[in-house]
């Protein structure tokens, strides 16, 4: 089993050491505005055979003509098997479909072909063996595919968030106008090693934002349309490309290692920002390969109008590549504002002879507040904000200049946002964020934070949804869900689950989130 989401978001974001209470004030526990006052949805289920009419059904189409609200839960169990497509029209009905949680994911087994729905639909831990086509408008949260697949004309708005994906998904507007597929995005997800995106030509817009690509060493991205890849993780163990095609736009705090790191074609222009290289033998490079010669493309690493530059070319040996012999003064490549490492060529161009802007690179102190910035801040400084805490650096020196922007509030408001998002499945609202700020400021860890939102009435009421069942126990399904939010996994036995279940009474809730959080399993992930 893999480790949780939020065990990776705690990793990948690098967040603040847990010693801010050495400061030596009173941390009260914040209230999260309208906890109480959250709508517990009903849970129908699909059993297959022998549903009794009112709490399970025989069939999806029975299951979904019983719903009464689109918060209501249609959770499909394993002895279903496959209900085909399934459409959901109808805004006054249930626009949540799930798997049970409980069930381990086996390789014949497939719930659902294809989902067709309404705005906010939400597909949850479902089970997708196979091609599934994705209508408009999807909402999927919480997931784990196996294989997606988004074909032909006119689909978008399709949104696959905080979910972990194991095979291949597939955009695909098709090759002749106007069918495009557009406004497609994967936030918070997580690809299991060899998992991949693969983006057809025809495809107006994909977002893929906060998402890690595990160690594979296969490429993680072939995009033919518009991608935009922010605050994302790509780890290559191999010399394949981590993006391969074209893209349009790369920013902030991607971390790929093997091979080429972007290996870009036929784009009119990139820009890449804050992007960190680990281990590359080239960070970028460039192939023409459709386009003609006399197209004019711009390829903007820092100082050419659209990038701010700050990325990092240390670990590489060359930091963009010109590949293409037919690169001409239509080809302008920029790189300015960037780290560069002792030896690394910034630009190296092989065959064409482009227009090159280069020279002006970070010094060592504005490289070292940049790495800041991406790390607690997750965006790209200006030359002159890095210039306002070099100027700083002789006063207070690195530690100082660490200490004032990992406390900033800016940084504390960045670290309550991910938690409402990964915990709760919510925006922050004004009032629960600016306690939580407050609560950090004055001290409380992060793990403190994380107890706080795992013990609220909120969260339980989101349990009994995420791994409920009719007749279930809620601390039961308090308990399974904290398997599932914080270790990644469901209990390996009803002794696990007993030895909690005895405890909450004791130690209450939060005690029990804190006991899971300072457990090895959870700090080794």
């Amino acid at each position: 089993m893999s480790s949780s989401c939020l065990s990776r978001l705690v990793s990948h974001r690098q967040f603040i050491p847990s010693n801010l209470a050495a400061r030596g004030k009173a941390w009260t526990r914040p209230r999260l505005e309208g906890l109480e006052e959250r709508y517990a949805p009903a849970l129908l289920q699909v059993v297959g055979s022998g549903g009794n009419g009112t709490t399970t059904f025989d069939t999806f189409a029975q299951a979904y003509n019983a719903s009464t609200s689109p918060g209501d839960v249609i959770q499909i169990e394993p002895s279903a098997g496959d209900v085909g497509s399934i459409t959901l029209g109808d805004p006054r009905r249930a626009l949540t479909i799930q798997g049970d949680p409980n069930f381990a994911i086996g390789t014949n087994v497939e719930a659902v072909d294809d989902a067709n729905g309404v705005a906010e639909q939400r597909l949850i831990h479902l089970w997708f063996n196979g091609t599934t086509s994705l209508a408009g408008s999807n909402l999927l949260y919480d997931d784990h595919l196996v294989g997606v697949s988004e074909q032909g004309g006119g689909e978008f708005l399709n949104t696959i968030s905080h979910c972990e994906i194991a095979g291949t998904v597939i955009i695909d507007g098709g090759m002749l106008s106007p069918t495009h597929a557009h406004d497609n995005s994967f936030l918070h997800c997580v690809f299991l090693s060899g998992a991949q995106v693969m983006i057809g030509f025809n495809v107006d817009s994909t977002l893929i934002s906060d998402t890690i690509f595990e160690p594979s060493p296969a490429t993680r991205l072939m995009p033919g349309g518009a991608l935009t890849l922010e605050n994302c993780r790509i780890i290559q163990t191999g010399a394949s490309d981590a993006v391969a095609g074209t893209a349009h736009f790369i920013r902030d705090d991607i971390r790929s290692q093997g091979g080429t790191g972007i290996h870009l074609t036929d784009f009119p222009d990139v820009d890449v920002q804050g992007t960190a290289f680990q281990g590359n033998d080239t960070a970028i490079s460039f192939m023409r390969v459709f386009s003609p010669s006399t197209q004019r493309i711009s390829m903007d690493a820092g100082g050419g109008g659209h990038s701010i530059g700050g990325n990092e070319f240390v670990n590489v040996r060359v930091g963009i590549a010109v590949n293409d012999s037919e690169a001409t003064s239509n080809l302008s490549v920029s790189a300015n504002f960037d780290a560069v490492g002792s030896g690394v060529t910034p630009v190296a161009v092989a065959a064409g002879n482009p227009t090159v802007n280069q020279g002006m690179n970070l010094s060592p102190g504005q490289a070292f507040v940049q790495g800041l910035y991406h790390v607690y801040l997750l965006h790209t400084a200006t030359i002159d904000e890095l210039n306002g805490w070099v100027g700083a650096l002789p006063s207070i020196g690195r530690q100082g200049v660490s200490f004032a922007i990992s406390h900033s509030q800016e940084a504390y408001t960045r670290i309550t946002d991910e938690l409402y998002s990964q915990l709760l499945d919510r925006e922050a609202d004004a009032q629960g964020q600016a306690a939580f700020i407050q609560a950090l400021q004055n001290g409380a860890t992060e793990e403190q934070v994380i107890a706080a939102m795992l013990s609220s009435a909120e969260f339980a009421a989101r349990a009994n949804a995420l791994v409920g069942m009719p007749g279930t126990d809620s601390n039961l399904n308090f308990v399974r869900a904290l398997y599932k939010k914080i270790l990644g996994r469901t209990g390996e036995s009803a002794a696990e689950d007993n030895s909690w279940l005895a405890a909450l009474p004791s130690f209450g809730k939060t005690a029990v989130v804190t006991a899971f959080l300072q457990s090895q399993e959870f700090r080794g992930d």
